[in-house]
């Protein structure tokens, strides 16, 4: 995330209904926007309180529900922003976005939470609806560039070459050929596991383990401790680690 705005989801049609995007304010604060055909909400936090702003206005706290902002029970710091209008909503506490985007927005979606047609190899489609070549591109083209976004930020971006690589799976995938035999005894393969936790938060393995390849199962296997390292999946050092898994590894 940077500080110009990012769009993380967003209805791509010609009649857009909505678009909601994040930027970065001081270390890991972030600031939510999402803008519909009648109104911009902003919601980010300042002072440990969360600060809304709608078409520009600051709202008082006690007339959060009337603008379609709710305190999310049980959960200290985190609110839902929720628009009747769409059907499009997000929960923020100030650093973690969860965005839930209703199915009939399906071939609509767009944003860098990826390309919403049930089809995980298509996720990498830019704002323009082409397919991108690697992370890089795909995350420049959902840059808002407003008056507010620092030229300097595009800049760094298109030098950036550490992105290079597709983002298909979290994992080092094994080619395999199909086999008549069902029975045929295949040998595990080391891998580093990913797990995606709520709250923007990812866990990785901190050695390989190992795993069944793709298209086979376990038929007998042993319970193992395994130590996780876990951080906020847009702090610079999960995205540079994810792109380590993502390289391809050369024989």
């Amino acid at each position: 995330m940077t500080t110009c705005y990012t769009v993380i989801a967003k209805d791509c049609t010609a009649e857009s209904e909505f678009v909601l995007m994040a930027k970065k304010r001081e270390g890991e604060e972030l600031e939510l926007k999402m803008v519909t055909r009648t109104k911009t909400y902003e919601l980010y936090e300042k002072n440990k309180k969360m600060v809304l702003e709608v078409n520009g206005y600051k709202i008082e706290e006690k007339d959060f529900e009337e603008n379609g902002i709710y305190k999310v029970a049980n959960r200290e710091g985190l609110y839902e922003i929720r628009c009747k209008d769409t059907g499009a909503s997000a929960r923020f506490d100030g650093k973690n976005i969860i965005a839930r985007i209703g199915t009939e927005y399906a071939n609509r979606q767009c944003g860098i939470c990826g390309h919403m047609n049930f089809d995980k190899s298509d996720d990498l489609r830019k704002a323009d609806n082409q397919e991108a070549e690697n992370l890089r591109d795909f995350h420049k083209s959902y840059l808002y560039r407003d008056s507010e976004c620092d030229q300097s930020v595009i800049e760094a971006i298109e030098k950036d070459s550490s992105e290079e690589g597709r983002e298909e799976e979290y994992r080092e995938d094994v080619d395999y050929e199909d086999s008549e035999n069902q029975d045929e005894n295949i040998a595990p393969i080391h891998k580093t596991i990913v797990v995606e936790e709520d709250e923007g938060t990812i866990c990785i393995s901190k050695a390989s383990h190992f795993q069944c390849p793709k298209g086979s199962q376990s038929t007998s296997g042993e319970f193992e401790e395994i130590e996780f390292a876990c951080m906020k999946r847009h702090q610079h050092k999960a995205q540079k680690m994810l792109r380590q898994l993502l390289k391809p590894k050369v024989e």
